[in-house]
């Protein structure tokens, strides 16, 4: 076996034994790890598939514990990039990756893939206690499996039931989003410092909805406007939410749906301030309307309305409120 120990490169290169991952869905997950075995040893890779394959099989009868395969190998893959971990009950747990050669091991693999040990299995990201505090990934998507239409409050009670979630960031993200279900936009996200991240990236997504179809939006007469271009003058307080699930509707995080049909969608923009905007929203009518800033797509019948609603929340988003959290109450 040939054990890297290199300092200059990235990714498992550069890690050292007793470095921890962790599972960015289960805080209580992680495994540690041991070495970076690379294979052939002594040379940059074996001469034939079936060399490989022999080594392989070899390896998998030699070692105790857990192999993951983390790719399907082609006949030019005639290496083998081999993560040994320990995981919480003192397991070993060997994770494989065919490659092309071992002779430029940078970059080959920097954490474990999601879902290489079971559908909806996080996989494993390299990171300090505090960086994990920055790392959840709640989107959405995470969070809904179907496209039921939602109330705010079932949006907010969705948070409150999730899995996976520390549970004060998760009081955090239900309580700021139940408060402002109720027209409260000016809460304070207690000890929301600790996961500003989270709250700038992903709390802004559940809120953008809740906030258009409880009126939280400035100014007044860009509401009114949309309602009756958009909506064919139904109102946003009657439409329910939906998060789309499909991988396709990467410029809509999130939609309205009113009662006589009607469907806008609502893209949250992040700013380089660090500020969640909703300045610039993707409203999408399935209603073909002219205006000023309007913007065709080639998609059939589907067209989309950029409506100068400025500022959602303003100083009001998650994570300014994260900022001014020390010392408040909510």
């Amino acid at each position: 076996m040939q054990f890297i120990q290199l300092t200059e490169s990235v990714g498992f290169p550069n890690r050292k034994s007793g470095d921890e991952f962790y599972n960015p869905k289960q805080e209580n997950d992680k495994v540690t790890f041991q070495e970076l075995i690379l294979w052939p040893d002594g040379a940059v890779q074996y001469d034939t598939p079936e060399q490989r394959d022999e080594a392989l099989q070899r390896f998998q009868e030699q070692v105790q514990g857990k192999i993951f395969i983390l790719n399907k190998p082609n006949n030019g893959m005639l290496g083998l990039y081999i993560v040994h971990m320990i995981n919480v009950s003192s397991e070993d747990e060997y994770y494989i990756k065919y490659v092309k050669s071992v002779a430029n091991t940078a970059g080959i693999l920097n954490s474990i893939p999601a879902n290489i040990k079971g559908t909806g299995h996080g996989g494993y990201k390299f990171g300090s206690v505090s960086a994990r505090k920055e790392a959840y990934a709640i989107k959405p998507s995470d969070i809904f499996t179907s496209e039921v239409p939602m109330s705010p409050d079932a949006v907010a009670g969705a948070i409150a039931a999730a899995q996976g979630i520390p549970e004060d960031l998760k009081a955090q993200m239900s309580n700021y989003l139940m408060a402002l279900a109720k027209g409260n936009k000016n809460v304070i996200i207690q000890d929301g410092h600790k996961y500003k991240t989270v709250h700038e990236n992903y709390t802004g997504e559940f809120a953008a909805p809740i906030a258009v179809i409880t009126g939280q939006v400035t100014p007044e007469g860009s509401r009114l406007k949309a309602e009756q271009v958009l909506l064919g003058g139904e109102r946003f307080a009657n439409c329910k939410i939906v998060f789309p699930t499909s991988a396709t509707e990467k410029l809509i995080d999130s939609k309205l749906v009113a009662p006589n049909g009607r469907t806008v969608g609502i893209s949250s923009k992040a700013k380089s301030s660090g500020r969640l905007w909703c300045r610039d929203y993707a409203l999408r009518t399935n209603t073909a309307v002219k205006r000023r800033k309007c913007r065709s797509y080639s998609r059939r019948n589907w067209r989309h309305i950029y409506i100068s609603i400025q500022r959602l929340f303003s100083d009001y988003w998650p994570g300014n409120l994260c900022e001014r959290a020390a010392g408040r109450s909510a």
